[in-house]
């Protein structure tokens, strides 16, 4: 999961930083949560084992591994990014409520266990 806290204006300039910064630069916010992901993805046994030995975290080994991105507002960034949801925090909760589980198919990978 990546959070980053965008600007809520829709005008011009603002769209264009959030897409320089989402997908169209060389150190875009993309481009790094990718390098993330796969090291997590890559991991997994060493990322559950530490996990696991906080008694709060479920025990039970994953057999899927998720990405997204959560916005505090919308971003028209949301349109490009096409491996992962991009979605506002409310718009996440609003979705998750009304499935009442992980309510994305886009970024969800099977793991190899």
């Amino acid at each position: 999961m990546e959070c980053k806290l965008v600007s809520d204006g829709f005008e011009p300039k603002y769209i264009r930083n959030d897409l320089e910064e989402f997908v169209n630069s060389r150190k875009s916010y993309l481009a790094k949560f990718k390098e993330k992901f796969a090291w997590v993805k890559g991991n997994v046994n060493f990322v559950f084992s530490a996990l696991a030995e906080d008694a709060s975290v479920c025990a039970e080994h994953p057999t899927r591994i998720a990405g997204i991105f959560l916005t505090f507002f919308p971003t028209m960034a949301s349109y490009l990014i096409e491996d992962y949801p991009c979605v506002s925090l409310v718009e996440f909760l609003l979705d998750y409520e009304a499935l009442d589980e992980y309510p994305y198919q886009v970024g969800v990978y099977e793991l190899d266990i």
